[in-house]
């Protein structure tokens, strides 16, 4: 009987034979190397019935404890004592044949089993993402690394059954054309032969046995098929066509070769195509990430045509399909940073269930899938309501965007930082949500409860309260109305330095700075050679051009030169370093500059030019040493001699105040392996010091050296800094763990605890909004991806100054969700640091913290309804300052205060004139805001900025102060832009005369406070004047409320209050279309059949412009008249503080008169004391009455006016109070109620908020935490405020300004019948003058063409009456 080892090469061999064996020894010396799946499969050699084991006697099986290999360029370290433990008892349990040995064993040659299982899950666990034509040489590769202990015996064959990599169901041809069963040993086998023969033929004499179950048996030698080979013979089809016939079937050599050649082809193309899409989706040590992302790109790819000629085309059409991003946004969006927590079948169900869970009629599920760019800012088109021919002014967008950030994204947002606990190590899941309004008089908000269940089956109890919105901007807290500036927020990643990217998000910033500044040895040493004068040929001239080369794209090695040399020539090769004068040279001689390239030279006459991608000199494909070294063997060999250090420059990360290394941060959070993966270092390990070619570096470890390529110079900026890194007193493979790294930062930063702040980094850096930013960017959206991102751009200079709008975006009403996850994340962090105690910290915050938070934001201001454009602007504030900003005064430099370039369609020209210079600036009219989420359209060059429209160059102010804008000094229309802040509103006033418009439109942008606009097509269906409420029904059922009384507002924190009042001319019944005024303030908006309703900008009247006494230092004269009618309204307001049992005898009412020093308010408070009381009882009537009346306390006005208002708010209960005070406070809550009784039929809710009117009047006691009230100590008492309105006529020393920043003080009132005139109109006073020396010294010229312009205006209009009336 034969061996297997000497049956033919290729032929089927059906008879029995042995298992090999030496003949002089047949239990000792031989080797069968199983390659099979599992190591209890080798029962099926044992036991088949062509093989015979009772010569060679196996007994013994080895599987190795330890793997140490590469497979491709991947390092692989593996214990598999515990694996080997497992497969042996599974061989003792079976009975096998034979049993598991330990390395003592081997020292015995007795006949032994060498078990590949194991070995080939490792390998085909790591290598299934390879092209399968790479894997079938890494396989063969992996193989001959594993021959360490067969090697030992004299005899090796290798079995591989068939019937263990291909199914019963299974023809033998799918495993040469259906990539699904091809990978597998034999077909790599083949794989190899055909396509990488010699790679094969390496397994030299080794027999390799292919058996079936039941049926015969096949031997292969690839030294033998090497023979074939030099015979003419196609050694890869004579081994197809064998395993063909092994399993009985017939082969068509031509149609199989075709659907082979073309399934490789379709395999490696459709591999490469999801590689290259796949770079854009790589997320670290989160492999679940991975995979689903890969399953959805190979779905794409499967559907699409593959063909070798169309990879590009495909590639892009999957890029840009809607619905694979859609698939893959939804995945990263649900997993973005997910732990290594196990899931379970709980978790799945609470996850799926949660998102059924509902707020307001919509499921979490609809929340959580409204995505930032699919929603368009909506425009107002306003030309028909208005008379104007600025068509540009019309268009009203601006005044959306939050409207729709809060219906569309607000929420969503909202929800989103809830379920991102779902994706943290410790899953959170949502068991129950309900919001509920829970305003109160101080407080318009809602409040969030919230049951969550984690992966540990702890429940947590979340409950917060937010904001509620009015008119989509102002937040009612504390009792008084706010409002938000916008914030300058950079974007997710940019570069503001040289040396410094900053990474920004909600929980916090990273800044990545570049540290050092020699940039490699290559520099160090051209440096000292060339400075040194020993390079034949070779003269240089010192300079320093980096500032001055700025402006240009350049690299930083060139950059280096440029710091020391201003021209080096060796030879003829002339390198310059200062661009200017080197681009000139070029214009000179006509040399054009191609994209990505930068000239650095001549060569000769020829230019040279080095491409800024790969830093490579064009044309020659070396780098820019390598191309000079190759004009001077001279200078090469020097450098190659010169020492130039070991420090080089490296990025580190600021992180927690520490500057550390960033490639030990992100070993830190994925392990050192990982990290080298996705940063695309070339690298292997060596156990001995290797020799290393000049691209390539060492670094030390305890168990041997880390060889990687330092190219390109991200990576070099990456790596530099193991050199500061303490690596040689620890493995390499201790770096892919995360127990070593608390020692190294106590050496480093004398903090062993910081490893748990850098895990609640990890964790909670990339909240979801940043995501949702990061991924419309397209821009890595996990912590790891955006520093490394942030490292690749640290390889040039190139950098936006903090001021270039291109680094951010605009957002408001969003900043209260980003308070919101800060308090979120800390809770989670607290919960995550003790969940592991008996008694965990479980997730909640305080049930006011959001709002706490709020209130103590620089950027949110009280509002003061003192006139419109004061709301026009404050809408429009924007400053860096606030979450996740800059906030820190000292650093507001120049620089960040300057007015960059394409700010220019965003903000106006002016800004504060104080501190604020710069810091805080206003948004035009019509900003170039893009999205909700605010993205910003910037314009970069004047053929760009020349499209801008005057309603995207001009403020609110700046427009409605016309000509000014164009021709006065830009300090003054600053001044004048914040002097228009102030003005009050005055008896007599008129709109402007010369007009882009602006006066007309303002008002569809202006809050209720001052107009209302029709929301859409409606009618009126109530009126009540003595509640002053009129009720509007809009076609969709929805209503809307008109408060027509008398309202006191507060002017911030002047000092001061305004009555305004709106006015409505319609009735029941009468109907209004949309962008209709319903009413408006007249005040501040005159209304004319002819005009339209128009903003009154000040008191139009006829001014000289002359010098007179009157004008001498800034002084200037008034008229008695004009006094008169630029008298204001002011309301001050006295409050009294009363106890519950104060008896109150006299109280003025709304409407009374009163003058200085009469009474407001007499009482007499209360007294319990029994000795009081007793002593009143002993005395006479006459004292009696005489104590008493001493004893009653007056209030007295100090102003001549008439009651406006009367406010009170009580703490106790009516039957708590004296009767007549419960008397006085009953019938103020009496009135309130005949108010909210007419809402109530329209706003069934009990918010503080009916029908769109803030009814913030108590019906019902206060509730106080502090005994106060808006400021006062109240305790259990009544607050009663008293308004009083006076008028203010203008007077002596009282500022006047001349419609533009042309500011006096009234020195002078012309007494009646003193003024002066013309004699062209001498029945007209002239009311006031203007020095023209004040015009010239304060640069605002525009006040001229103004004066004339209106006289023009106001004489034409006169002459054309007397035309229509026939008046000569």
């Amino acid at each position: 009987m034969l061996q297997c080892n000497d049956i033919k090469h290729l032929k089927l061999f059906k008879m029995k034979c042995y298992l090999p064996f030496i003949e002089s020894n047949p239990t000792k010396d031989s080797c069968i190397i199983f390659n099979g799946t599992a190591t209890t499969n080798v029962e099926r050699i044992f036991k088949h019935k062509m093989l015979d084991n009772t010569r060679a006697r196996y007994r013994r099986l080895y599987i190795d404890r330890k793997v140490v290999k590469k497979i491709g360029a991947k390092k692989i370290n593996r214990n598999l004592i515990e694996t080997r433990k497992t497969s042996y008892n599974s061989l003792r349990t079976s009975n096998c044949s034979v049993a598991g040995i330990t390395e003592g064993n081997l020292k015995s040659t007795l006949n032994l089993v060498y078990d590949l299982s194991e070995l080939n899950m490792i390998f085909f666990s790591n290598s299934f993402k390879q092209q399968i034509k790479v894997q079938a040489v890494n396989y063969v590769k992996y193989l001959l690394t594993c021959m360490e202990i067969p090697n030992m015996y004299k005899k090796q064959t290798m079995f591989i059954n068939l019937d263990e990599y291909k199914s019963s169901n299974i023809p033998v041809a799918k495993m040469f054309t259906e990539p699904a069963y091809m990978r597998n040993p034999i077909t790599l086998f083949y794989l190899c032969l055909k396509y990488n023969p010699e790679v094969f033929y390496e397994l030299g004499n080794l027999d390799i046995i292919i058996i079936t179950d039941n049926g015969p048996i096949v031997r292969v030698n690839p030294q033998e098929m090497k023979r074939l080979e030099m015979n003419n013979k196609k050694p890869a089809a004579e081994f197809r066509k064998i395993l063909f016939k092994l399993h009985g079937n017939q082969i068509n050599e031509k149609n199989m070769d075709k659907l082979e050649d073309k399934t490789i082809n379709n395999e490696e193309t459709k591999e490469e195509i999801v590689d290259k899409i796949m770079t854009n989706f790589v997320f670290g040590a989160n492999q679940t990430i991975n995979k689903d992302v890969k399953e959805i790109v190979e779905q794409a790819v499967e559907k699409s045509k593959v063909d070798d000629n169309d990879v590009d085309v495909i590639i892009s059409k999957i890029n840009n399909d809607d619905e694979v991003k859609k698939e893959v946004n939804k995945t990263l969006t649900l997993k973005k940073t997910a732990g290594n927590h196990a899931s379970t079948k709980r978790d799945e169900m609470l996850k799926s269930k949660q998102m059924d869970l509902k707020i307001k009629d919509k499921t979490l599920k609809e929340i959580v899938e409204i995505n930032a760019k699919d929603i368009e800012i909506e425009t107002n088109e306003v030309a028909d309501k208005v008379f104007t021919t600025n068509k540009n002014i019309t268009t009203k967008r601006y005044c959306n965007i939050d409207r729709q950030y809060n219906e569309s994204l607000r929420e969503a947002d909202l929800v989103n930082i809830i379920t991102d606990l779902n994706n943290k190590s410790i899953p959170i899941y949502i068991k129950s949500i309900d919001v509920e309004d829970s305003s109160d008089i101080l407080n318009y908000k809602e409040t969030y409860k919230i049951v969550l269940e984690d992966a540990n089956r702890v429940r947590h109890n979340l409950v917060f309260d937010m904001p509620k919105l009015i008119d989509d901007k102002f937040l009612y807290l504390g009792g008084n109305k706010k409002i938000f500036n916008n914030q300058q927020l950079l974007l997710p990643i940019v570069k503001t330095e040289p040396d410094t990217v900053q990474t920004v998000t909600n929980y916090n910033k990273i800044f990545v700075r570049r540290y050092g500044d020699r940039v490699s040895s290559d520099i160090e040493k051209f440096k000292k050679v060339v400075a040194s004068g020993s390079v034949p040929n070779c003269k240089f001239k010192r300079g320093n051009y980096v500032k001055l080369n700025s402006k240009y794209l350049t690299t930083i090695e060139y950059d280096s030169l440029s710091k020391t040399f201003e021209e080096v020539k060796i030879g003829p090769t002339h390198l310059i370093f200062d661009q200017t004068s080197l681009r000139i040279q070029c214009n000179a001689k006509k040399i054009k500059i191609k994209p990505d390239t930068i000239p650095i030279g001549f060569d000769g006459e020829r230019p040279i030019f080095l491409n800024i991608n790969n830093n490579t000199v064009v044309g020659s494909n070396k780098t820019l040493f390598e191309y000079i070294c190759s004009k001077s063997p001279e200078l090469s060999n020097l450098m190659k001699d010169t020492s130039a250090g070991k420090k080089y420059m490296y990025t580190r990360a600021t992180i927690m105040k520490k500057q550390v290394p960033l490639i030990l941060l992100l070993s830190y959070f994925e392990g050192l392996d990982n990290i080298l993966k996705r940063a695309k270092v070339k690298y292997y390990f060596s156990d001995t010091r290797p020799r290393v070619s000049s691209n390539e570096r060492v670094i030390e470890f305890k168990n041997g050296y880390l060889v990687y390529e330092n190219k390109p110079f991200e990576i070099s900026l990456l790596m530099n800094a193991f050199v500061d890194i303490p690596t040689k007193i620890y493995d390499y493979e201790d770096f892919n763990e995360k127990e070593i790294y608390p020692s190294i930062f106590e050496t480093m930063f004398h903090r062993r605890g910081i490893a748990i702040a850098f895990d609640h980094f990890y964790e909670n850096f990339v909240d979801p909004i940043t995501y949702s930013t990061l991924v419309d960017l397209n821009l890595p959206t996990d912590i790891t991806g955006m520093l490394l991102y942030a490292n690749a751009l640290l390889v040039d200079n190139q950098f936006k100054y903090e001021t270039d709008q291109d680094l951010m975006r605009i957002r408001r009403n969003e900043i209260m969700n980003a308070l919101l996850y800060k308090k979120i994340a800390t809770a989670y962090e607290k919960y995550y640091d003790t969940s592991s105690n008996s008694n965990p910290q479980k997730i909640s915050i305080p049930r006011d913290a959001v709002i706490k938070e709020i209130m103590k934001q620089q950027t949110l201001e009280d509002y003061s309804v003192l006139n419109p454009i004061v709301e026009l602007e404050k809408v429009r504030a924007t400053s860096p300052k606030g979450p996740s900003g800059c906030n820190l005064e000292e650093a507001y430099k120049i620089n960040k205060r300057s007015f960059h370039k394409n700010m220019t369609g965003l903000f106006t020209v002016s800004t504060s004139p104080d501190k604020n210079v710069g810091v805080v600036r206003e948004l035009t009219l019509e900003p170039g805001i893009v999205s909700p989420r605010g993205y910003l359209d910037t314009r970069n060059t004047n053929s760009e900025i020349d499209q801008l429209k005057d309603v995207n160059l001009f403020g609110a102010a700046e427009l409605l102060s016309p000509l000014g804008e164009t021709r006065d000094d830009s300090v003054r229309l600053a001044m004048a832009t914040k002097q228009s802040k102030h003005i009050v509103p005055v008896k007599k006033s008129s709109p402007v005369l010369i007009s882009n418009g602006s006066e007309q439109t303002i008002q569809y942008e202006l809050s209720n406070d001052f107009v209302v606009v029709a929301k859409e097509d409606g009618k009126i269906i109530e009126r009540d004047d003595k509640t002053g409420l009129i009720v509007v029904e809009y076609k969709s059922g929805k209503h809307e409320a008109i408060d027509i009384s008398s309202r006191t507002v507060k002017n911030g924190a002047g000092g001061f209050f305004l009555t305004n009042r709106l006015t409505c001319n319609l009735e029941v019944g009468q109907r209004v279309k949309k962008n209709d005024i319903i009413a408006s303030d007249s005040k501040f908006f005159s209304n004319s059949k002819l005009t339209g309703n128009r903003f009154n900008i000040g008191t139009l009247c006829k001014v000289a412009i002359m010098s007179t006494y009157s004008t001498f230092e800034d002084s200037t004269e008034i008229t008695k008249k004009m006094a008169r009618e630029m008298t204001s309204e002011i309301t001050m307001c006295k409050p009294v503080v009363l106890g519950a049992n104060t008896n109150v005898d006299f109280m003025v009412k709304v409407g009374d008169k009163v003058e200085v020093g009469d009474e407001l308010i007499r009482f007499e408070r209360s007294f319990n004391e029994d000795m009081y009381n007793k002593l009143l009882a002993n005395i006479g009537d006459e004292l009696e009455q005489e104590i008493t009346m001493s004893s009653k306390e007056q209030v007295k006005s100090k102003y001549s006016g008439f009651i406006s208002d009367i406010k009170i708010y009580s703490t106790v209960d009516l039957d708590q109070l004296s009767s007549s005070l419960r008397f006085i406070v009953s019938s103020h809550y009496n009135k309130i109620k005949k108010r909210k009784k007419i809402l109530d039929k329209y706003d069934k809710g009990n918010s503080i908020v009916k029908c769109g009117i803030l009814f913030n009047e108590p019906t019902e006691p206060i509730e106080t935490k502090d005994g106060k009230v808006k400021g006062h100590i109240v305790n259990e008492g009544v607050l009663i405020e008293i308004y009083i309105t006076y008028n203010d006529e203008m007077a002596i020393g009282d500022k006047i300004t001349n419609f533009t920043a042309l500011k006096g003080t009234v020195g002078e009132i012309v007494p009646e019948g003193q003024e002066s005139y013309t004699m062209f109109r001498p029945d007209e006073e002239i009311s006031t003058c203007i020095a023209p020396a004040a015009i010239i010294a304060r640069m605002t010229p525009s006040i001229v063409l103004t004066v004339l312009g209106n006289k023009v205006i106001v004489e034409l209009k006169r002459k054309l009456k007397d035309i229509y009336f026939g008046n000569k």
